[in-house]
This record gives structure tokens, C-alpha cells and sequence, in this order.
């Protein structure tokens, strides 16, 4: 994708000129080496930056405002891979070419007051809205076992040791968030000025005076941006299963490969196409096997992490299946393993690739997403993409398939 790269003093900002979309997408990216409490420190900045700022103090005095600027949309997210964790202010609104003059300045300011200008009071957060927003966080991690896909995949993750630290359970972290006070928290928000990377990232119709904006309005003396690589491994542990109980009905089993020495070209493209085959859809291997002939899963799916270099294979079963649908998921890899593998199958999946990517030419968000991805993470441009995926083998899948090992077994076992 062409892109022009503006390296300041203590960030870079990546602009990309297009006239096919009527709005203007800006991401604020922050960036750090991950330690074990930053998701929950993340998670309750996040909550707090939403309710006030300095400007207006009442969410809704913001929204208020935000009817007076056509409603940009402002969002939130936070992110993990293997070595940083990312935090990212990520907006999209209407380019005033389309609604008024000086338009763009007023959304940028209002996005920007978010994080540049929370309400503080005597360096510290607001303790009344701080008292909130940890309230509800601590609900939604009691709660978290009332949801158990995401519960059960947490726990997955957990039991995977892909960090120099082990990830804190719920109970755990419901300890942590009693600690925190808004002092604490606001100390945390300051470090990212100077202990975070940030990359911006600006995609729309507009000219370079955008730039102007941002650099005139943003502050911090912020750290030398980082490429996210992914998690190597050498070798696998012995395989490491946990089987816990549940309330709920149905069961959840979640089924981890860790890929081992694989290439650049395989953690870009093989892995993907390796889990499409494998449990990607109702034509899968998987799929056809679990659910259409034996009926033994609601659902079954594989994904690839490739950040993680991690193949996780899903499934909604009944718990009296469990070791059925274990074996099937074993059978189905070692015979990719073994070289027996449907070329026309491998085709209909690299078509519906290439679809996925001639798709997301039509989306904002999506183009924005690949850029970022080709910047911080090292991934291959679009173009360069439909022409990679056009040579991928049956004979790559397999030698891919003998790469990845059985690391972790979880099931959350239902009633």
C-alpha cells in the first residue's frame, strides 16, 4: 500500500491519501514490552477515558458535543502479542469536504482530547468515576464464568505459557483490581508518555494540513516505535490438559498446536491456509468429520495465530464426546501429516482468500488494519499477498503440518 512516512522527534505518523471512502480513519497506536498486570490496567484506563474529559465533564456533555461534529466515532481497543501490548485510540468521522469548513480540526481535537486531556483532579483520576468503572470491572470478571466461550478460551491461553510470566487467573486479578487506586492508575497513564511507542496511522481524502493538526494538538516524549515479531519455539513440553467443571450445558474444547521453526512464509501465509483446510468452515476437514458424520459437536473450528505461532482448534460438544472428538482432531492433522491432503479442497480455500482480500480493498477498516500490520508487524502488502497465495502447494501445507506438536489440551465440561 503507498503510504507516506512523517518521522517526527518521538513518533511517526503514516498517511495514505484515497478518494474512495467519504470519511477520515485516524488510529492513535501505543505501544510497550507487556508485563502480567497491563491488561488490567489497560482494560480500566480504557473505561475511565470514556466518561469525561477536561473539556466536558459528563458523558453527557460528550455526547452532546459529538452531535455538534456529526457524530465522530470513537473507539478504544487494547491488544496483546507475544512480547508488547497495544493500546489503541482508533476514530473515524466525516470528512468535512462532505459537511463543513474546518470540520476535520474540531473532530481530530475532540478524538484527541480523549487521551491528551482526560479530567484530572490533583494528578489523579476522578475518585467517584474511578470507583465506577472498577465496581463494573470487578462484576464483569465475576461474571466472566456465566460466559463460557470466553471463559473457557482465557483459560486456555493461560495454560499455553506463551510469556516470560503466568498469565493472572480472574480470581486473581479481581485482587489486583482492589489494589488500584486512581492515583495509581493515573501514574500508569502517565508512563505511556515516555515508557509507550506511538504510531499514527491517517487514511482518507485529505490533504497533508491533517498532520498539522495532530502535531499541533499531541505531547509526550514517547519511546522509538517496535516491530512486533513473532513468538518462536524450539521445542514443545510434555502436553499439559486441564479439565474443569461447569454449570453450563453444553462443553468447550479447546485443542492448542504450537508450531515449531516454521519460515516467514509459513507464519505469513501456510498457517492460515493450514487451520482454513483443517476447520475453516463447513467444507473442512474437521467440520466434515465431527459435526457432518459422526454428529459429535455443535461446532468445530480451527484458527491461526500467527503472532503466537499457535493453531487452536474449537469446539461446542456434549461432554460425553470429549474423547471422541480428540481423536478425530488428532487423526485429521496426522493425516495432513501423512500427505493426504484434497488439492481441490487446498484451491477452494486459497479462492476464498483471495475473496477475503478483494473484499477488504472495499473496506476503510480493513485497508487501515493492513497497514498497520504491514508497518508494525512485518506482514506482506495486499498486493504482494494475492500474488504469494497463488503459488502455495499441497506439498507446503504438509511440510507445515509436521512442524506444529501438540501442546495444550482445555475443557470446560458442561453439565
Amino acid at each position: 500500500m503507498d503510504y507516506i512516512k512523517k518521522a517526527r522527534k518521538n513518533y511517526n505518523i503514516y498517511f495514505v491519501h484515497t478518494d474512495n471512502f467519504k470519511t477520515i480513519n485516524v488510529s492513535f497506536i501505543f505501544q510497550r514490552p507487556i508485563t502480567r498486570l497491563d491488561k488490567l490496567y489497560q482494560t480500566l484506563l480504557r473505561k475511565m477515558l470514556y466518561l469525561k474529559t477536561a473539556k466536558y465533564g459528563s458523558l453527557e456533555e460528550l455526547t452532546r458535543a459529538a452531535a455538534n461534529i456529526y457524530n465522530p466515532v470513537t473507539v478504544f481497543s487494547t491488544k496483546t502479542s507475544s512480547q508488547y501490548r497495544t493500546f489503541t485510540l482508533q476514530a473515524e468521522f466525516a470528512n468535512e469536504k462532505y459537511t463543513e469548513k474546518g470540520m476535520n480540526k474540531k473532530n481530530l481535537e475532540f478524538i484527541m482530547d480523549y487521551f491528551w486531556h482526560p479530567a484530572v483532579t490533583n494528578n489523579s483520576f476522578d475518585e467517584k468515576l474511578f470507583a465506577i468503572c472498577q465496581k463494573n470491572y470487578i462484576e464483569e470478571l465475576k461474571s466472566l464464568k456465566n460466559y463460557p466461550d470466553t471463559y473457557s478460551l482465557d483459560e486456555c491461553w493461560r495454560l499455553l505459557d506463551l510469556y516470560d510470566f503466568e498469565m493472572p487467573s480472574s480470581e486473581e486479578l479481581i485482587e489486583e483490581l482492589k489494589k488500584i487506586t486512581p492515583q495509581m492508575l493515573y501514574d500508569y497513564y502517565k508512563s505511556m508518555f515516555t515508557e509507550d511507542s506511538l504510531d499514527i496511522f491517517v487514511f482518507g481524502n485529505t490533504s497533508d494540513d491533517i498532520t498539522d493538526i495532530i502535531d499541533n494538538y499531541i505531547y509526550g516524549d514517547f519511546a522509538p516505535s517496535i516491530i512486533t515479531s513473532p513468538k518462536r519455539f524450539a521445542e514443545v513440553r510434555a502436553v499439559k490438559e486441564k479439565r474443569e467443571k461447569s454449570d453450563n450445558p453444553q462443553s468447550k474444547l479447546h485443542v492448542c498446536y504450537k508450531v515449531l521453526n516454521p519460515t516467514s512464509y509459513e507464519e505469513k501465509y501456510i498457517s492460515l491456509i493450514f487451520s482454513m483446510v483443517l476447520g475453516g468452515g463447513t467444507e473442512s476437514y474437521l467440520h466434515q468429520e465431527a459435526r457432518e458424520k459422526q454428529s459429535l459437536c455443535y461446532y468445530i473450528y480451527a484458527t491461526s495465530y500467527n503472532l503466537f505461532n499457535v493453531i487452536l482448534i474449537s469446539s461446542g460438544i456434549d461432554k460425553r464426546h470429549t474423547d471422541k472428538v480428540l481423536t478425530i482432531i488428532k487423526e485429521e492433522v496426522k493425516k495432513i501429516q501423512n500427505g493426504i491432503l484434497d488439492e481441490k479442497r487446498v484451491k477452494e480455500v486459497i479462492k476464498t482468500y483471495e475473496n477475503v482480500l478483494l473484499e477488504s480493498r472495499d473496506s476503510q477498516e480493513s485497508l487501515v488494519n493492513s497497514l498497520v500490520s504491514e508497518v508494525m508487524r512485518n506482514a506482506d502488502d495486499m498486493e504482494t499477498k494475492f500474488q504469494v497465495i497463488k503459488n502455495i502447494t499441497c506439498q507446503d501445507i504438509i511440510d507445515f503440518a509436521k512442524k506444529i506438536k501438540l501442546d495444550t489440551i482445555y475443557l470446560l465440561e458442561g453439565r
